[in-house]
């Protein structure tokens, strides 16, 4: 049998501090690439790692033993070589002042420098990155590292980004332009009227060896912009480039296009109501991919300058959704403040000194008092605030000035038109009111901690500040402070855990309330009464009565079998015998001696003592003790000549809070020859001693290794 000692994961391990001489094997040794097995001296976390031959421990055993060799540090080679069959690989650089001669593969995850490299270098094959010049068996230079240019000759394959330097052309399957500060592609050279530098994308159908027709639709040009969200690089944007996706005329040298312009949105999806179109009839589309007009657009549109057209078709509304142009019934509406009727203003040949007038029925032509604009001039009967609210007159060749306070601002132009500007900042206004509601929008309404609830960073409700909601720092408070109590109006009313996974309360309309504990139905109101699920532990307080009444004695479950059960301690019992004087114990009923020195039944069956036994000598049990629950001592000590065994049918379990330590004696672990340590039923941490090759051994990743 083999001696598991404590195991746990290398972070387990690094938690604690192993006692001196406590053993610890690590279960995910090789992917946290430290050693197996680790012994504690008593003042380091996570103990010393022990030596090992293999299993990745790092240690001084025989490498050739060991299937997996991982290095703690760096290896020096102290002047002498490495050498041998097979291959080196590495993802790291590999730094030589001095020649590599290779005769096999080199596959570099890293870079390979050298100041120089000679003919016939490498007679295998180079995987990896080359810094520096590349040049061919003739000496041309085929990559020029010091003017970072790669030249080719001749075409050489298909798959690859070559340069002929001939035809000043390149051809490539996959082309990737990669800087760490301004990546760019240029243009250089010169053109001619009309033309410009040319980035031609082809496709078709079929295969490029055989190319098939195109079809509506298709695409041919994809430029694609990419953002960094954290973890990886998502679209932002796409401009897509090919043929009209409702075009039939492809053949005979047509294939009539569109360019479709998308966005995405903040869901990270786009869409009609995220594209621009513009088709083969020259039409541009928003919102839509089936322009109708050489203009298309699917939505509201906003203008800062003048809109200018022959004619305009179509209903003209105001901000407020009011229509002003019905295109529909072809007439045009006023708003109710303005000029509601039209009807009963009189059409006529303007007088000077004339306006219009409301007369309180209708709109009428009428003269103008004097000095007004009309037939005297210049601007009166304008009234203003003085300083002491009295309000007067502006006269003609009189003006007025409007002077911007705070935050706001005045501004006029050449029309004399006088515009406001002014932000109204909450914070500079101790009693703000709304007139109208308020939209938080996609922002939120924060509070910070209370320090004096009521006063300060506290939502109130109620003229008399009756419901305060708050955070104080360590709590969050519901305070109902006010008359009456705090209602909450639902139909389904829950309180969850902060995870909101688990239901502690529930209650539903017309329905039940349930009380939970650990995610678990305990208390449930019903039609009749409560439902309990589990033991109901406590006094109960008045009268328990069932369905028809009084609780019937046969639906009582779970009934006391002794008197005690029912509250009666000093009943007594057919044990006592004649010993009892009346049909109550005695106070006492003293200590009992016994003539021999044996206690049995006269049927010879087992005797079963209920309550503890105190004996204040020695036990002595002459033949087998059974105890089905925990043996509970201080000190478990053989005293016998022979050899003490614990045993157990399947294995021994030995916890500890803190370590299992063995004094003023070794540790004797199992001896088993290869063949039977084979035949055990083996898990990673066991340990054995093998005699056939007189070897301590633990089995590790599925497989056992020699610890020495």
């Amino acid at each position: 049998m083999a001696l598991r000692i404590k195991r746990g994961t290398n972070a387990e391990r690094l938690s604690y501090t192993p006692e001196l001489g406590e053993l610890i094997y690590v279960t995910d040794y090789s992917g946290a690439n430290v050693g197996p097995l680790w012994v504690g001296d008593g003042t380091t976390v996570g103990g010393n790692q022990v030596s090992s031959g293999s299993g990745g421990g790092g240690g001084g055993g025989d490498v050739v033993d060991d299937t997996t060799p991982q290095l703690g540090g760096n290896l020096d080679l102290n002047s002498y070589d490495i050498t041998g069959t097979g291959d080196i690989d590495t993802t790291g650089n590999i730094n030589a002042t001095g020649s590599i001669d290779v005769n096999l593969n080199i596959d570099a995850g890293g870079y390979v420098n050298a100041t120089t490299m000679a003919a016939n270098l490498f007679n295998g094959t180079f995987d990896g990155d080359i810094t520096g010049s590349v040049f061919s068996d003739d000496s041309t230079v085929l990559v020029d590292g010091n003017n970072n240019r790669i030249l080719a000759p001749v075409w050489n394959g298909d798959n690859h980004a070559m340069v002929d330097t001939e035809l000043n052309t390149m051809k490539s399957s996959r082309l990737e332009i990669e800087d760490a500060t301004d990546p760019k592609i240029s243009f250089t050279g010169p053109v001619s009227s009309g033309s410009g530098h040319d980035i031609i994308a082809s496709a078709s159908r079929g295969t490029l060896a055989s190319p098939s027709v195109s079809q509506a639709g298709d695409g041919v040009l994809d430029l694609t912009a990419r953002g960094y969200d954290g973890d990886s690089f998502e679209n932002t944007a796409v401009v897509k480039l090919g043929p009209d996706k409702y075009t039939t005329a492809i053949g005979d040298g047509i294939v009539p296009g569109r360019i479709v312009f998308l966005t995405y949105n903040e869901s990270g999806a786009t869409g009609t109501d995220n594209a621009m179109v513009f088709n083969r009839f020259g039409y541009l589309g928003i919102k839509t991919d089936a322009p109708a007009k050489a203009l298309d657009v699917r939505g509201d549109g906003i203008f800062t300058g003048n809109v200018q057209a022959a004619s305009m078709t179509g209903t003209f509304v105001a901000d407020d959704s009011t229509i002003l142009v019905d295109g529909v019934s072809g007439k045009v509406n006023l708003a109710p403040n303005t000029l509601s009727d039209l009807g009963n203003v009189t059409i006529g040949t303007p007088q000077a000194g004339q306006v219009l007038k409301y007369n309180g029925t209708a709109w009428v032509n009428d003269v103008d008092v004097v000095g007004s604009g009309g037939s005297g001039g210049g601007i009166g009967n304008i009234g203003v605030g003085a300083d002491d609210s009295a309000i007067r007159l502006i006269n003609s060749g009189e003006s007025f000035k409007i002077l911007g306070a705070g935050t706001n601002s005045t501004s006029s132009d050449a029309e004399g038109n006088i515009t406001i500007t002014g932000v109204t900042e909450l914070s500079g206004d101790t009693t703000p009111v709304l007139g109208g509601n308020m939209e938080t929008g996609t922002y939120n309404i924060k509070f910070g901690d209370a320090a004096s609830p009521g006063s300060d960073d506290t939502l109130i409700f109620g003229t008399g500040n009756d419901l305060q909601i708050y955070h104080t720092g360590s709590a969050s408070v519901i305070k109902d402070a006010g008359d009456g109590g705090l209602q909450i109006l639902t139909n389904l009313l829950e309180v969850k855990n902060a995870a909101n996974d688990e239901v502690q309360i529930d209650a539903t309309e017309d329905g039940g309330v349930r009380l939970y504990y650990n995610g678990s139905s305990k208390l449930q109101t019903t039609t009749n009464g409560i439902t309990i699920t589990g033991t109901l532990t406590g006094d109960v307080t008045g009268n328990v009565s069932g369905t028809a009444g009084a609780v019937a004695w046969s639906g009582i479950t779970s009934k006391p079998t002794t008197l005690a059960g029912y509250g009666i301690t000093d009943a007594a019992t057919s044990a006592q015998g004649t010993k009892a004087d009346t049909a109550l114990q005695p106070a006492a009923l003293g200590n009992y001696d016994f003539t021999g020195s044996i206690v049995d039944t006269n049927d010879s069956s087992g005797i079963t003592i209920v309550p503890a036994i105190t004996a204040q000598s020695d036990l002595t049990v002459e033949n087998n003790l059974y105890v089905t629950n925990a043996v509970v001592a201080d000190r478990f000590e053989s005293t016998s000549t022979g050899t003490p065994e614990i045993t157990a049918a399947t294995n021994l379990n030995l916890t500890a809070g803190n370590a299992v330590v063995i004094t003023q004696s070794p540790v004797r672990f199992a001896s088993f020859t290869t063949t039977e340590r084979d035949a055990l039923a083996s898990a990673n941490g066991d340990m054995i001693y093998n005699t056939t090759t007189n070897k301590f051994q633990g089995y590790a990743n599925g497989a056992w290794v020699d610890l020495h």
